[in-house]
């Protein structure tokens, strides 16, 4: 996968008819900066798989769930970006999604578009925001704010269903923000960083384009666990391949970690998934036109252990 997200600058950069933003007044070169300015990643395969269609139409996207442990553990503050901001790249279902991440004292910014196999660049019209605190009276696990258009904030007033579309939308997009952050630091995740060469950087700068980025290559589910035969490290009396559960790690000093799930065991041996599914080289996030499923923000999670 090529990171794409210096296409996205130049469009927000030099706007054309092929970006489709809301009718509302937006700072494209400010966006163009923060993107640019943001430390980047490209994830080559996320465990998501799109639902049946449901009778509506509309299709809608499953995801791991996020245990109640992972969700305290970033309320906290304990899973923290890896940068200031952060823009994580993505493909599923012929669309490439660029989700721009900023922590704040309040919590994260978010900003997400998406390109079509077309490459044509649209605006998901929503900006939600994920709150560190949760309102008293509030039984959800995480506080999300969605920040609409005003077009389109009077539309979701006029019609319930379109509030709870986006709603949903909004939930998935910082469930997806909050697993990508934490898979980062997963002991069984790939990473691998990229540098353009400087020839073809100056080459680009010779021509007006905007540069290409260094970046990190992102692998959460690597083949090694899925080629069948190969042990991970144990015995003849490895457990079969699953998902080792989060935990916090606390040291005599007071301080403490967070250790990301993590893949251990034998695939040949079969799979244990409880609610972490194994899945081969898939990405991504439901196109242009559907909404996000609710994801349940609960779990027990996997097997007990320790990663590191």
């Amino acid at each position: 996968m090529t990171l794409k997200v210096h296409n996205l600058i130049e469009q927000l950069t030099r706007p054309t008819n092929k970006i489709m933003l809301p009718p509302v007044a937006i700072d494209l070169p400010g966006m163009a900066k923060l993107y640019a300015d943001a430390e980047k990643f490209i994830f080559e395969n996320i465990p998501l798989e799109l639902n049946p269609e449901p009778p509506d139409g509309v299709r809608t996207y499953s995801a791991p769930q996020l245990s109640d442990d992972e969700i305290s553990f970033w309320r906290t503050k304990s899973i923290p970006l890896p940068a200031p901001s952060v823009c994580y790249e993505y493909s599923f279902d012929d669309v490439h999604f660029f989700v721009l991440i900023r922590d704040t004292d309040r919590g994260w910014d978010i900003v997400w578009f998406e390109q079509d196999k077309l490459g044509d660049i649209c605006s998901l019209l929503i900006a939600p925001r994920a709150l560190y605190k949760v309102p008293e009276d509030d039984d959800v696990l995480v506080a999300v704010e969605v920040v609409l258009p005003e077009s389109m904030s009077q539309a979701a007033q006029a019609n319930p269903e379109y509030s709870r579309r986006f709603q949903q939308t909004a939930y998935g997009i910082v469930h997806i923000a909050i697993y990508l952050t934490l898979m980062l630091s997963s002991k069984s995740t790939e990473r691998t960083k990229e540098i353009p060469p400087p020839k073809l950087l100056k080459k680009r700068a010779a021509n007006g384009r905007t540069p290409l980025y260094a970046h990190t290559i992102v692998n959460i589910t690597p083949d090694r666990f899925l080629d069948r035969g190969e042990s991970q490290g144990g015995t003849h009396a490895s457990p079969r391949l699953h998902w080792r559960r989060s935990h916090l790690r606390r040291y005599e000093n007071g301080r403490h970690v967070v250790i990301p799930r993590c893949l251990v065991g034998r695939a040949d041996l079969g799979e244990v998934t409880h609610e972490y599914h194994v899945s081969p080289r898939r990405s991504g996030v439901s196109n242009r036109q559907q909404s996000v499923e609710t994801f349940p923000m609960g779990g027990s999670g996997s097997d007990p252990g320790d990663c590191a």
